[in-house]
């Protein structure tokens, strides 16, 4: 487990955005995107 300083309110967007149901969810997803979007 890592903490992190977030914006919460860029996160709770994102969570919005996304269609997840938490902060963690929400930078799990666009980590994966933003590394998907990089080398595929």
């Amino acid at each position: 487990m890592t903490s992190i300083r977030l914006d919460t309110h860029l996160a709770d967007e994102a969570a919005h955005i996304l269609g997840v149901k938490s902060r963690t969810e929400a930078v799990h997803t666009a980590l994966r995107e933003i590394v998907a979007l990089i080398f595929f």
